[in-house]
């Protein structure tokens, strides 16, 4: 009887230090992930940051900012980011000083936003943008 007390109390401990790793693990994939590009102009070497943040579960939720900050994991600011919600929010392309992005909605550009880039947004359909896609001319985060 000592004997199988003994098993139920080791499989008891087993199952517990199991059931702690798992729950350990699920709460490090809810955290947010974040995700940076880096824009320089060729024109005055300013910077622009296009940086993504992306949280749930599967990962399926994203906001996406452009700022003038470099912080990665940032706090989102209306009044001095451009916003987009949503996966794979927009393409783009650099030229120069110029930040061109094809969206399937404009963004407000807030008048906080303080930059010489020149940022051109290009409302397009979804069957224009799946286009887009397979042209390596054009970026995504």
């Amino acid at each position: 009887m000592k004997t199988v007390g003994i098993v139920i109390l080791v499989l008891v401990t087993v199952a517990g230090l199991f059931f702690l790793v798992a729950v350990n693990k699920l709460s490090d994939s809810m955290e947010p992930t974040f995700s940076q590009v880096e824009l320089v102009s060729k024109e005055d070497s300013s910077k622009l940051y296009i940086t993504s943040k992306n949280w749930g579960v599967t990962g399926d939720r994203q906001i996406t900012i452009i700022s003038l900050d470099e912080e990665k994991e940032f706090k989102v600011d209306s009044t001095s980011q451009i916003m987009f919600h949503g996966l794979e929010p927009f393409l783009y392309q650099v030229r120069t000083d110029s930040l061109i992005l094809f969206v399937r909605q404009k963004a407000k550009i807030p008048v906080n936003f303080k930059t010489d880039w020149v940022i051109i947004q290009n409302e397009i359909e979804n069957p224009k943008m799946m286009t887009l896609r397979a042209n390596p001319a054009y970026k995504r985060m």
